[in-house]
């Protein structure tokens, strides 16, 4: 008689994904992110084996932000007994974690921090985190771009995906998909022409962009479909943001030769789960979608 291995083997592999997500864990580092104003997607890891870092506009600064909004010696981060601690050194335009100006605190993973305009991101990586958004940082800077609104290509789409969320879900790091579709954009083009339904892309893209965070990933994958990719955001976040840009193209001033053009846009919202690949994310999100258009456009359907 066959012996049933079913329940072994799944043991066997849980405790090897926690070895290995323990083994990952003690080799990262503290490390900062730009997320937003200057350099974005570069990365400082800290040298555990020096006790600081400095960050600032001066040249002497570890970690250098040549930006205005920067003092010179704008803030020290100090590394001890496991712990970092960022000091701000009496800045002009102040430094905050998660919203709240500090003089001194003690940084955990995931804290949003702002030094003057240039928003950072503290967390634990290892070298494998560091290639990756190295990676996807010069991919980025170097994709073909979509030429009426400027956000990536569907090409990007197709060919950078599937790795992107690979790597999320093999990490466990949290990841939400918007597709977005202009409402009754055939309409806008019948009544006022393809020049007028250009700008409306053109004009929506601009909005969006300036609504998300420049380390986020839109791109334009269908005539009037969009697709946003939200990276290390929670979902109540990712909503928020979501519903922002609904209201804001929604409010927007679209004007072509002197007429006032009506636009709203339909959102479908999927969060990365475990097994998920980029087919099954962008069916779920697809899916939310439809929902949207089907019970009355210019909403927010969240699967």
């Amino acid at each position: 008689m066959a012996r049933d291995i079913t329940g072994v083997t799944k043991t066997r592999k849980i405790n090897l994904r926690e070895h290995e997500a323990l083994s990952r864990q003690n080799r990262r580092s503290p490390a900062f992110q730009i997320l937003r104003g200057w350099n974005v997607g570069l990365i400082q890891a800290l040298d555990p084996a020096k006790p600081s870092l400095s960050i600032g506009r001066d040249r002497k600064a570890s970690f250098r932000i040549n930006h205005d909004s920067v003092s010179r010696l704008h803030a020290e981060v100090t590394f001890c007994e496991g712990r970092v601690q960022l000091r701000d050194n009496g800045s002009t335009n102040g430094t905050r974690v998660n919203g709240q100006r500090i003089d001194e605190a003690t940084l955990r993973p995931g804290d949003k921090i702002y030094i003057g305009d240039i928003l950072l991101r503290f967390d634990l990586m290892d070298e494998a985190d560091i290639a990756f958004a190295s990676d996807l940082r010069a991919k980025a800077l170097s994709a073909q771009r979509d030429a009426l609104t400027g956000l990536l290509s569907k090409s990007y789409f197709l060919e950078q995906l599937p790795s992107i969320i690979d790597y999320y879900r093999r990490r466990d790091r949290q990841l939400v998909m918007v597709v977005i579709d202009l409402d009754h954009f055939k309409k806008v083009n019948d009544t006022y022409g393809h020049q007028a339904g250009d700008l409306v892309l053109a004009e929506t893209a601009g909005v969006i962009l300036s609504g998300i965070r420049e380390i986020d990933l839109a791109i334009r994958y269908g005539g009037e479909e969009l697709l946003l990719l939200l990276a290390d955001i929670t979902k109540e976040v990712a909503v928020s943001v979501a519903e922002r840009l609904r209201k804001e193209v929604s409010e927007h001033r679209f004007a072509h030769k002197d007429q006032v053009i009506p636009v709203t846009i339909s959102l479908g919202m999927a969060v990365l789960h475990d097994t998920d690949t980029l087919e099954t994310l962008f069916q779920r999100a697809d899916q939310a979608l439809y929902s949207s258009k089907r019970y009355g456009r210019n909403r927010l359907t969240v699967v």
